[in-house]
């Protein structure tokens, strides 16, 4: 099996680089093909280290008599032979855009092959998963009755009947493999694919009673619902507010300074990760989003000023001109200037006292930012781009479905998740 990994890594490697190198490929094909390489690199390392692990034992077992005999068939099986080695898999199960797979280094007949196969949910699985929901729902005691005996018969009404669904889905085959379009089905995904349909309708089912009048105080069970309770309780949890709080409150107890520091009709606000919980698209980690982190983090604090505070500005900062938001250290002809500096000062001291922000040089890592109200409304307008699979491979393929999907100018897909601006009340 290890010479059946050292021989699929170079057929594996070698076409990947063949790829790469093809004259005209486009920048986007190639930088996907590069970020599976790593993937894929790293699987292989680690199929490399469970074999050599796991047949290091087998022979480790064989002692005195034992391991010669082994030896010695091994050595009949070679002369026997020569030209065809061992059979054998090593398997390692992986993620890949948030859905496994399973990862294969297999020697039969003499041939190596690295293979990779599916692990889909299966029909059983994604029953009992669809009774969970309707069982929460039946023991929610905000689901009126009426909507409770909907809920049971869909239990005991085609979710238990797929047997049904089985025979007429295995006539439907037959008949249509007497056809030409039908003659490369398959039995197995043909009948899996019908029942699926059964199951696609009741969840619409349960999604539609759930919209109804009357159930608007009642939990949602949904597999959305679940994933983002799953971010704001593990993944956020109490210490994202409490972070929250402890920095709007270093800018409320400046209230006074603040006010009389900014121009008139200003309002202060922070954004990024502080305030989504998210970070943002250039710190993902292995292709997948990362979270706030309430041990190692900072605030993007900016004020938001008039459009006319901020055209003034450009007649006194030519880049205001041309830029909607500009950092302070940039406006050092501005009006407010002088003010704001000596205010962002005072803001570090306070910012640094708070447990887990990020410092810099001995100091809190802060810097303002002023902005125009277009800039804003353009920001939040626009959202936040994230690359195709980033909230799926990190176990939210849920929540990726609901995220605004657009295609840039390039026809590249991307993948928008919402701005927050959080203005913080002086």
């Amino acid at each position: 099996v290890e010479k059946a990994l050292v021989k699929a890594i170079p057929i594996l490697i070698g076409f990947l680089a063949s790829l790469v190198g093809i004259t005209g490929l486009t920048a986007k094909v190639q930088k996907i093909i590069k970020r599976v390489r790593k993937r894929i690199d790293k699987a292989i390392d680690k199929l490399i280290k469970k074999g050599k692990k796991a047949f290091g034992k087998l022979i480790g077992k064989g002692k005195g008599s034992d391991k010669k005999k082994l030896d010695k068939n091994a050595e009949e099986k070679q002369d026997s032979n020569k030209d065809t080695e061992a059979d054998g898999t090593v398997s390692v199960p992986i993620r890949l855009n948030g859905k496994p797979h399973t990862l294969l280094a297999v020697t039969k007949g003499g041939k190596d092959s690295l293979e990779m196969k599916s692990r889909q949910e299966s029909i059983e699985d994604r029953v009992a998963r669809i009774n969970r929901q309707l069982d929460a729902y039946i023991a929610d005691p905000n689901v009126p009755d009426s909507f409770k005996d909907i809920f049971r018969e869909m239990k005991q009404g085609p979710i238990t009947q797929l047997d049904r669904v089985e025979e007429e889905a295995t006539a439907k085959f037959r008949e249509l493999k007497k056809t030409k379009k039908g003659k490369k089905l398959k039995k197995d995904s043909f009948i899996k694919k019908e029942k699926s349909k059964v199951l696609n309708t009741i969840v619409a089912k349960i999604e539609e009673i759930c919209r109804r009048p009357g159930m608007e105080n009642v939990q949602d069970f949904s597999p959305l619902a679940i994933e983002r309770a799953d971010i704001a309780n593990s993944k956020l949890g109490t210490e994202f507010t409490e972070k929250q709080e402890a920095v709007q409150k270093v800018f409320t107890d400046m209230k006074e300074d603040i006010l009389s520091a900014i121009p008139p009709g200003s309002k202060v606000k922070y954004r990024g990760s502080l305030a989504t919980g998210i970070k943002g698209p250039h710190k993902t980690v292995n292709d997948a989003i990362q979270f706030f982190d309430p041990k190692k983090f900072d605030a993007d604090v900016f004020i938001e000023v008039t459009n006319e505070v901020w055209a003034h500005a450009g007649t006194q900062v030519p880049k205001a001109r041309t830029e909607g938001k500009l950092k302070l250290q940039e406006m050092v002809a501005w009006d407010y200037y002088s003010q704001l500096i000596s205010l962002t000062d005072a803001i570090k001291e306070k910012l640094k006292d708070i447990t887990g922000y990020k410092l810099k040089g001995g100091e809190a890592d802060f810097e303002l930012m002023i902005q125009s109200v277009r800039k804003s409304e353009n920001q939040l307008r626009s959202g936040i781009q994230y690359e195709p699979n980033s909230f799926a491979n990190a176990g939210y393929p849920e929540i990726e479905k609901r995220l605004v999907k657009e295609r840039d100018k390039d026809g590249n897909d991307k993948i928008i998740s919402p701005e927050n601006h959080v203005e913080i009340n002086l």
